[in-house]
């Protein structure tokens, strides 16, 4: 998570850059660049309030739970593959 600037105004964003196990450019990407998700202004403040608690450690099993399933080599290739394939699907429609 990290405060950006987009379209001249602060906004929540959210990337995941890899990991010590897993380096590499992250998810999400744009033809092997890094890239950000811009959260929706109408999510940022309770994403933001729900970071807070991570810092206090109250949902250290849910924070648990997501670094084994992204230790998952298998699941986050399928994962991968999946988001990819939304890419093309969105190329298909506008034509």
């Amino acid at each position: 998570m990290a405060r950006l600037e987009f379209d001249d105004e602060e906004r929540l964003g959210i990337r995941w850059n890899g990991s010590e196990q897993e380096p590499g450019i992250g998810n999400p990407q744009s033809r092997g660049r890094p890239t950000w998700f811009v959260v929706p202004k109408e999510l940022a403040d309770v994403i933001r309030d729900e970071i807070e608690e991570f810092g206090d450690s109250k949902h250290a099993e849910l924070l648990s739970a997501y670094r084994e399933m992204s230790s998952d080599r298998e699941r986050e290739t399928e994962a991968q593959e999946w988001c990819e394939g939304l890419i093309s699907d969105g190329i298909n429609q506008e034509r």
